[in-house]
């Protein structure tokens, strides 16, 4: 990206976010539920395609639309060098279970990992269950005053002896508006942690969870 087309494109963020205001942590922590095992395992996995390839890092949210809708792709600010996009959810996750009582050991595994090799990394004999998200799909596309989130994740709950007990698929398409009190990575943040709120209270997961069988 040359310097012009940068300046433009935080420009932009300033014009569409505002006087953005910080969100709290009750903002993007979601609420969860109390569940029989108090220590569980995570890990969050990036299946998206286009960082399979490396045509985008594993860093990368969505784009951002600058002057005459030309695609940008801007980094989160202020986040560690080495966080990877699957990190940062995984550590929303984990603050969702650890309110309601739970501690969550995350394992961090590499782009692309199947479900069977993650699980059989987090064997642990400390922790009563695993969760496995596999992110196929998690992008947004923010420009002018339309912006669209896409997503497909799949949520997998293993018992401690790595047998699956349940899953489930969630994908869908939303179209947001600006907002008016937080920058461009803070509105979906609360995003996020409003999706995630709604899979892991499905029936499938949270029987799953709640339960040694499906």
């Amino acid at each position: 990206m040359n310097f012009a087309a940068k300046n433009l494109s935080i420009l932009f963020l300033l014009v569409v976010t505002g006087c953005a205001s910080p969100v709290t942590r009750d903002q993007i922590t979601p609420e969860f539920y109390s569940i029989g095992d108090k220590n569980i395992s995570l890990a969050v996995i990036d299946k998206r395609p286009y960082v399979l390839t490396g045509d985008k890092s594993e860093k990368f949210e969505g784009l951002v639309r600058g002057a005459f809708g030309m695609p940008m792709t801007l980094d989160r600010p202020e986040r560690p060098k080495e966080e990877r996009f699957v990190d940062f959810l995984s550590n929303i996750i984990k603050e969702g279970f650890y309110d309601s009582g739970i501690e969550v050991n995350i394992i961090k595994v590499d782009m692309g990992t199947s479900v069977d090799d993650a699980i059989d990394q987090m064997a642990d004999p400390r922790f009563n269950k695993a969760i496995v998200a596999s992110v196929y799909e998690s992008k947004w596309d923010a420009g002018g005053f339309k912006f669209r989130y896409q997503y497909d994740f799949d949520i997998c709950i293993a018992d401690i002896h790595g047998k699956v007990i349940d899953h489930e698929r969630f994908s869908g398409s939303q179209a947001n508006k600006p907002s008016e009190s937080h920058n461009l990575w803070d509105m979906h943040t609360i995003i996020y942690r409003g999706n995630l709120e709604t899979m892991f209270k499905s029936p499938a997961i949270k029987n799953a969870l709640l339960n040694s069988g499906p």
